[in-house]
């Protein structure tokens, strides 16, 4: 039997890394600011809840462990309350100045640098691990747009990008997401 020798042209990464780049929009950086706030006021929210429901709970199955309830608050509440916020701003700060500088990271490219569109997709994303991801367009099966709650707020959405060879059991979710483009209204 013969071999037949399949070669498979792709342009030089140069030319893909020089084409003509997209990024997310800043309205990205917004929204993962918006959302890691709302967050933290989670779990403060949270923290607060469970001390008042547990401290009335204990107190309502035996009155004699919680003698005055309302003493326990005036005493208690403060530093629950204080505390959670201390541990609240010691991951929210640094994710807040980091945001910034991950979505930098974030790079696509469907044309290359002579204008001609690339047969395939470049994606470049990571801050401290460096992603490089290529779909060639003839593996591509499926492409979806996606806009949630805070996407449709800030006016952009995400596209997946779906092939035949990433479609399998134990494959969750798309094999690329081109994230948080603008989205056109109308």
């Amino acid at each position: 039997m013969g071999d037949v020798e399949v070669k498979v042209i792709r342009p030089p990464m140069e030319n893909i890394r020089s084409g003509k780049v997209f990024r997310p929009s800043r309205a990205f950086v917004h929204k993962l600011w918006v959302k890691s706030i709302n967050v933290a006021v989670l779990v403060w929210c949270m923290a607060v809840l469970v001390f008042y429901f547990g401290a009335t709970f204990i107190h309502s199955v035996d009155p004699g462990e919680i003698p005055d309830l309302a003493a326990l608050f005036d005493k208690w509440l403060g530093p629950v309350m204080w505390w959670t916020l201390v541990l609240n701003m010691a991951w929210l700060l640094p994710l807040l100045v980091v945001i910034p500088f991950y979505v930098d990271t974030i790079e696509y490219s469907v044309i290359a640098k002579s204008g001609e569109a690339m047969p395939e997709i470049y994606v470049k994303k990571g801050l401290f691990t460096v992603t490089q991801n290529h779909v060639p367009f003839r593996t591509i099966t499926n492409i979806s747009s996606v806009a949630g709650i805070y996407d449709r707020f800030f006016g952009i959405g995400s596209v997946h990008i779906e092939t035949a060879g990433y479609s399998g059991q134990d494959q969750r979710g798309p094999e690329e997401t081109i994230r948080h483009c603008l989205l056109r209204r109308g």
